[in-house]
């Protein structure tokens, strides 16, 4: 009975060990797959993966490479803690559209950008106010190409002297102070309340709101289609510094009267295509509403100064 009940345990047991041992295999091939994974990065691994995966990793990739790390739906402290003990980097980094106030790079030493982008792309985060790097770290492009680093449009962000001193020779494209990223499609004309501007200016079908106080620089084009403005004068205290591909027009807006000289204006700045709003006769009520408007404007401020000084007198 003994020897029966050993027949049956031996090989129980050895089933037992041999099936530990598989675990184990499967467990060694799946966190060796997760770590080549943080050197090969595959394109489909989303952010949240890498994070996951990689978090810890002293490089993350390996040059050349075409991986794209997009931010986008990152918390900030994952962030920081996924680049905490990062010391090489070998792939893009994109940081846009956030609410990200700090982010920390200072351990990275080498930052190697992907094949096809920006080593370090910052744009459009509102509220970023700094942003650390390592004073030594050595920026590097694929194929000898020069690497590119762009940090624009984050409204609240002032580089300071030591950000500047490390990126600077790299001809890293800085934003101008107070600069937002342009609204492609501005539905409250309020939101255009920014000292400058990146990107596009675009507008929705019937834009509300109230006129904007103010203009600013724009790194980018202008387009005004098949919308219900009627009065665009305040483009007059915006300064457009579109690129050689922009297709600016003004067309098809069948209530808007564009004086000659806000034409002229446009025309001086840029190559664009004005058509399809109201007729140029328009501009004869338009020229005549706008000197009424100056002279009440001028007879207002006339008489206020007279009141004030008769009140003067009179005390």
């Amino acid at each position: 009975m003994l020897s029966t009940v050993r027949f049956i345990l031996a090989p129980t047991t050895k089933m037992f060990w041999s099936l530990l041992f598989l675990e184990v295999l499967i467990v060694c091939e799946i966190r060796k797959s997760f770590q080549d994974a943080c050197l090969e990065l595959p394109s489909y691994m989303t952010a949240e993966e890498l994070r996951r995966h990689c978090q810890g990793r002293r490089i993350l990739g390996r040059s050349p490479s075409h991986y794209i790390f997009k931010a986008h739906g990152m918390g900030e402290k994952d962030i920081n803690d996924l680049f905490e003990n990062v010391v090489e980097v070998n792939m893009c980094v994109e940081i846009h559209s956030t609410f990200y106030t700090h982010l920390h790079f200072s351990n990275v030493r080498r930052w190697t950008s992907c094949i096809s982008g920006p080593a370090l792309s910052i744009v459009g985060n509102p509220y970023l106010k700094y942003v650390e790097l390592n004073e030594n770290v050595k920026f590097v492009g694929v194929n000898d190409n020069k690497p590119e680093i762009i940090i624009r449009g984050n409204r609240r962000f002032v580089p300071y002297n030591t950000l500047r001193q490390t990126l600077d020779p790299y001809g890293v494209k800085w934003q101008k102070e107070g600069e937002c990223v342009s609204p492609s499609n501005v539905e409250d004309l309020s939101e255009l309340n920014c000292d400058a501007y990146y990107g596009d200016i675009g507008f929705s079908y019937k834009p509300a709101g109230e006129l904007p106080a103010s203009g600013g620089e724009v790194d980018g084009c202008l387009v005004i289609s098949n919308t219900l403005l009627t009065d665009i004068e305040f483009l007059r205290s915006f300064y457009f510094k579109p690129n050689k591909d922009c297709q600016n027009a003004v067309v098809n807006n069948k209530y808007l009267c564009i004086s000659e000289s806000l034409e002229a204006h446009l025309r001086k700045q840029m190559k664009i295509k004005i058509e399809g709003n109201l007729p140029n006769r328009c501009r004869e009520y338009l020229e005549t509403h706008v000197v009424l408007f100056a002279a009440a404007g001028l007879f207002l401020a006339v008489l206020s100064t007279f009141c004030v000084l008769l009140k003067l007198y009179t005390m």
